[in-house]
């Protein structure tokens, strides 16, 4: 070697497989970014043309979908998954929820790879499907990942990582996927006009849309007037019919505004009082996190990935629909809780939760895991 010729390092390969890409951008662009600053950083993902590429990473399509239950797409994400990790050969993979996770386990018995498998969410799998499949999925992970050094797993909150397992030494909470950190205020609470209620949901029964719109419909002539409601999210074709004839009355009469999926949306969730937000189980919720930021109070029921976020004073916590129309019938208490909560710091609450914290722990995995 001459005293000019310089030696050349290959970089770590980290490959990155997750359901859609949009969950990427929205959650874990800042920390595709910082990885593919420093390691070669290939992501597989359903996606299309359309989508924000990060220039110095590498995109393998999959037709695996969050929402879909196919076994012919999960087998055909499987094969690209083969091909993709032994053209690349990567020295840690991230998976980041169940499908992923699934395909991971059963590449992880014949590819010598490390491997961080994220659970942002139990909710879909196990409230639909049948208590066997739960078992049989539970055990199946626990057999191959517990306490396994080639593996490290994250759960979105202590509810999930328990019902694996409460003494895995490689099983560990982190706090969701994070948000960013800012000086948003919103103390001002106007008394003499409608309590401002914005709703953010997939339009699925698990998520709490077929709820609200109950309590909207049934409860509609009081409702109106003393609440104004805003729903983002999801399509009314993605409804049962019952509930696509429900949601197109109400929005006809006025009693809510949709605004579907919005770019406006952090922006808008400013402007309100009170985040409406009904899912049967969450990993962590992102929403409730950017409400409590912008000062906005949350009312939840009281299921795992909301009740670790709502703390008392932080927002209201209820067991059903019945607790829930119980409450907003009591316009005058709702009143002085928002008061109430408005006065309150968040700071040491969501300090924990910044995205910038978030992707440290995973930046430092790269290096030392």
């Amino acid at each position: 070697m001459t005293k000019n010729s310089k030696k050349t390092t290959h970089k770590r390969t980290i490959l990155v497989i997750c359901n859609d890409i949009k969950n990427v951008n929205l959650f874990r662009i800042d920390l595709i970014q910082d990885l593919s600053n420093k390691y070669e950083v290939i992501i597989l993902a359903n996606f299309n043309d359309q989508i924000r590429k990060i220039n110095n990473c590498k995109y393998v399509n999959i037709p695996i979908k969050s929402n879909s239950y196919s076994l012919v797409n999960l087998f055909k994400s499987l094969l690209i998954f083969i091909k993709a990790i032994t053209n690349f050969k990567p020295n840690l993979v991230y998976a980041f929820t169940i499908k992923p996770i699934l395909l991971s386990l059963i590449i992880s018995r014949f590819i010598k790879c490390k491997y961080i498998l994220t659970f942002t969410g139990l909710g879909n799998f196990f409230l639909r499907h049948k208590k066997i499949y739960k078992i049989l999925f539970k055990n199946f992970f626990n057999l191959i990942v517990k306490n396994n050094k080639k593996f490290k797993v994250y759960f979105h909150n202590k509810d999930d990582k328990d019902l694996f397992s409460i003494n895995a030494n490689n099983y560990h909470v982190i706090n969701g996927s994070g948000i960013k950190i800012d000086n948003k205020k919103n103390k001002y609470f106007n008394k003499k006009r409608k309590i401002l209620i914005v709703v953010v949901t997939r339009f699925i029964k698990e998520k709490g849309i077929y709820d609200i719109i109950d309590l909207i419909y049934y409860n509609k002539s009081y409702l109106k007037k003393f609440y104004d409601f805003k729903i983002y999210g999801g399509k009314i074709i993605d409804l049962e019919y019952e509930y696509q004839k429900k949601f197109k009355f109400l929005l006809k009469e006025k009693y809510f505004k949709f605004y579907g999926f919005s770019p406006n949306l952090f922006f808008d969730l400013n402007r309100n009082d009170i985040l409406l937000h009904l899912s049967k189980r969450e990993g962590c919720s992102n929403v409730i996190l950017e409400a409590l930021q912008s000062n906005v109070m949350p009312i939840a029921y009281d299921v795992p990935g909301c009740r670790n976020l709502i703390k008392p004073k932080y927002g209201i916590l209820k067991n059903d629909l019945a607790e829930i129309k119980e409450l907003f019938l009591n316009f005058e208490f709702l009143k002085h809780k928002i008061i109430q909560f408005k006065k309150i710091s968040k700071i040491n609450l969501l300090k924990n939760f910044s995205k910038k914290h978030i992707n440290k722990i995973y930046l430092d995995d790269a290096k030392f895991f």
